[in-house]
């Protein structure tokens, strides 16, 4: 059977709502009507996730999977690099595995495929105060991208992304940061490459009752770091 569709999920502490996520991912996968394999990318969870995996596992013996597992917590990614590394896919993406972004939203990036080579989520928030220092340093992020850059692209950093695998893979060579700035890179090194894109629009539902690894201050700042960094060495 060829792969049509691979689907990494790039997990850290996801135990709480991992069961669930599963559930629902392959409901909207089934609807695609194409082979798809799932790989799942355990970053060092701390709590029960890898457990979790291997019994979703043994519980779906007829949906191809894999599991890599890291000695050690690298980010989003490193973790999303080694999933693509071993798609078997004609297409091959991620999206978060707590699904603060609905899996509905795949059908519509694959038919965004059939003209361009990859795919790029940008988030619309479902406002709330509990949100808003997230939503100014998305925003301000985004400012110093579309300045320093001019990316075809406004979200760069959304945790859902679809490419054309064979397009996809010279990319990954390029972009080497382990962390959430990957995201940014593989855009950047994307669209250098002559790579098209095609932005579509989603909706981003935070999850207040899962713990978040975000840290709004020092990953902003980090952010900018590797971003001037980043201007500097392709100027």
């Amino acid at each position: 059977m060829k792969i049509y569709l691979s689907l990494v999920l790039a997990c850290f502490n996801e135990a709480e709502h991992l069961k669930t996520s599963y559930t629902t991912l392959l409901t909207f996968l089934k609807k695609i009507n194409r082979p798809f394999e799932i790989i799942f990318v355990d970053d060092k969870s701390k709590d029960h996730t890898i457990s979790i995996i291997r019994s979703l596992i043994k519980s779906r013996p007829d949906i191809p999977t894999v599991l890599i597992t890291h000695s050690k917590n690298f980010g989003r990614g490193k973790s999303v690099t080694d999933g693509l590394d071993v798609a078997q896919g004609e297409i091959a993406g991620y999206i978060d595995a707590d699904l603060e972004i609905s899996p509905e939203y795949i059908q519509p990036a694959l038919h965004c495929l059939l003209k361009n080579d990859f795919v790029v989520g940008k988030r619309d928030y479902v406002f709330t105060f509990r949100l808003i220092h997230r939503y100014i340093a998305t925003k301000v992020y985004a400012l110093f991208v579309k300045k320093l850059f001019h990316l075809p692209v406004s979200d760069t950093e959304s945790g859902f992304k679809f490419f054309h695998r064979s397009k996809i893979l010279s990319v990954l060579k390029k972009a080497k940061n382990p962390g959430w700035f990957w995201d940014t890179e593989i855009v950047f090194y994307a669209v250098k490459m002559g790579l098209t894109v095609c932005e579509i629009p989603l909706v981003y539902k935070k999850k207040f009752s899962k713990k978040s690894t975000v840290h709004t201050i020092k990953d902003s700042t980090e952010y900018l770091i590797n971003l001037i960094s980043l201007f500097l060495k392709n100027r």
